[in-house]
């Protein structure tokens, strides 16, 4: 009797624990980011989101159109490498300028310019490679 009630005991642990969901590859705080450019003569903007599952979207006034989807380990990685950006305040546009926008927080820069963190513009040309 005791040794089924051990193998009884055992069975339920390993269902139980089996069942438990699947932890995320990287944890993040941060579910997704927008990046882009804008501005020039016409002043247009073109906007693109970064999600936590991989989903990259292009995002126009009207709606967002998803382009593709890239692995979710590769999109935890950038989101994660971005995140100390979260709290970093930088906005000096040009004429035109490129954008990366992490939780309500707007980083802008001019196309020369020298004085910005040269690892948001390493991030920002990974990003666009992505669109690729």
């Amino acid at each position: 009797m005791k040794s089924s009630m051990k193998n009884l005991i055992s069975m339920t642990l390993i269902t139980i624990f089996s069942c438990s969901s699947p932890k995320p590859i990287i944890e993040n705080e941060i579910k997704y980011i927008t990046f882009g450019n804008g501005g020039g003569f016409v002043g247009i903007e073109t906007k693109y989101m970064l999600k936590t599952d991989g989903t990259l979207s292009k995002i126009s006034k009207k709606d967002t159109t998803i382009i593709k989807s890239i692995d979710k380990a590769q999109a935890a990685i950038l989101l994660k490498e971005i995140a100390p950006f979260k709290v970093y305040k930088y906005n000096k546009p040009d004429n035109i300028y490129q954008f990366i926008e992490i939780q309500n927080n707007r980083i802008v820069w001019g196309t020369n310019d020298n004085l910005l963190n040269k690892k948001i513009i390493s991030l920002y040309t990974k990003l666009f490679t992505l669109l690729k």
